[in-house]
């Protein structure tokens, strides 16, 4: 059986604690760590005295003195009952400050049908792949592994790490990350890191079933996995060399394995997949239908506040327009509680945002006005018409800037200026650039 180390790769990457420890990135983490979270009391307390707090963080980092703190547990019951671990939200920041720059790295170690929390990879990107593969097939193979993060074995997937990257210090971090759970195995469901290191940990079986099995059509989306093929035999035997290989190497087994035919339908991410068409599963459809009206009466009631329930919407809407699913909007009006909150949310952001004014000046693109001296007037967030990769409505900045006398107005998703913006602007104005460094748009 061939072992886990013939599929990482021999390249070692250089990414230093040093470059996670910075006032930026720990700043940016804890904006991150923030976001849609700001109502809760402990994230209050971080924010008022923040430059202070990230210090202390960065300090932690540098001299080695940092330790993930002790978990909380929460039970929830959708769409099936699992544990959340929580973490003080500190050590939430210090997650996202790794995650800012292990995941470009990270990214780039997967095959490209990996998928879930990766950048335009996630639900429905894995749902039009599924339905590629469906149209060029006649068999699929359906995996899934059972209590995927409760398995995941420290030793192996820190020993991964070692074989991936040189720094100590940052060695030091996630080895930290890793052994904060008791035991020999599990990384909690609720860690951000989580979710990164279960793909890591299962990129040695990826390789292995695109590379050794010589599987074409294959995809994963978390611990969930497909694999495609016109040759029902050739399915049949990679399933017990998966077997073996998942056991032997990464000490994982399967929970679920079905090999048929595709016209079948292929039930993936909450949706019946055929050659034609795309139908919600009836297990999504009716826990959406039964916990619809019980949140909208927790939102009507004060107990959820008008974003929480708009993200929930958005959420649903999402699910439902992605499948061909008209008739089951129609009959849970999911438009209409759409609507109701939209305006409620435009009320609460004309009560509490700083620049309420209209935003006067041309519509301009951001990629003109990259590296030229502009002065921000004023600025407004507001919903945008975009949904992230989990289906949920993305925020949007609009800002007013002069330059020259001349004024402009810029509209962008990006969450790195929405923060930046909020954080720096003055009612004076704010005299910056815009660039672009990393790949990502900030402030000079």
């Amino acid at each position: 059986m061939l072992k886990v180390r013939a599929f990482l790769l021999v390249k070692k990457y250089n990414l230093k604690l040093s470059d996670i420890s910075t006032v930026e990135n720990v700043g940016l983490a804890s904006h991150k760590a923030s976001l849609g979270k700001t109502k809760y009391t402990e994230v209050q307390e971080y924010l008022q005295d923040e430059a202070n707090n990230n210090n202390n963080l960065i300090k932690g980092f540098n001299d080695r003195t940092y330790h993930t703190g002790k978990y909380r547990t929460k039970k929830i019951y959708e769409p099936k009952e699992r544990d959340i671990y929580i973490l003080d939200f500190q050590h939430r920041v210090a997650q996202h400050a790794l995650i800012n720059k292990l995941e470009p790295i990270l990214t780039n170690m997967f095959i490209k049908d990996t998928y879930a929390c990766i950048k335009d990879r996630g639900i429905h990107q894995a749902s039009l792949r599924t339905m590629e593969f469906i149209r060029d097939n006649d068999y699929c193979l359906k995996m899934d592994i059972r209590k995927f993060y409760p398995s995941i074995n420290h030793d192996i997937l820190y020993s991964m790490f070692e074989r991936k990257f040189k720094d100590e210090g940052l060695l030091w971090l996630i080895k930290d990350i890793i052994y904060s759970f008791p035991g020999e195995t599990n990384i909690p469901i609720g860690n951000l890191t989580s979710q990164w290191f279960g793909n890591f940990y299962m990129t040695s079986h990826d390789r292995f079933v695109k590379e050794q099995l010589r599987i074409k059509d294959y995809l994963r989306y978390c611990d969930d996995f497909l694999l495609f093929s016109n040759d029902k035999s050739e399915l049949n035997r990679a399933k017990f060399q998966i077997i073996d290989f998942l056991k032997d190497n990464l000490r994982l087994n399967l929970s679920k394995c079905d090999l048929f035919k595709v016209n079948r339908g292929v039930d993936f991410l909450g949706y019946r997949h055929f050659r034609g068409y795309i139908l919600l599963r009836k297990s999504t459809a009716k826990r959406i239908k039964k916990c619809l009206p019980i949140i909208y009466e927790k939102y009507k009631a004060g107990i959820i506040p008008p974003d929480e329930f708009r993200s929930i919407v958005d959420s649903y809407i999402g699910w439902a327009e992605w499948a061909n699913a008209y008739n089951f909007i129609e009959s849970t009006k999911l438009y209409e509680y759409r609507s109701e909150v939209m305006a409620k949310f435009s009320e609460i952001a004309d009560e509490n945002d700083k620049n309420i004014r209209k935003l006067e000046g041309k519509s301009v693109k951001i990629e003109n006005w990259l590296d030229k001296p502009i002065k921000i007037t004023a600025y407004r967030i507001e919903p945008s018409k975009f949904a992230d990769k989990n289906g949920r409505q993305k925020d949007r900045i609009g800002f007013e800037f002069y330059s020259e006398g001349v004024p402009y107005v810029i509209f962008t998703s990006s969450s790195n200026l929405i923060y930046l913006i909020r954080k720096y602007y003055v009612k004076e104005g704010l005299e910056c650039k815009i660039i672009r460094r990393n790949g990502e748009l900030v402030l000079e």
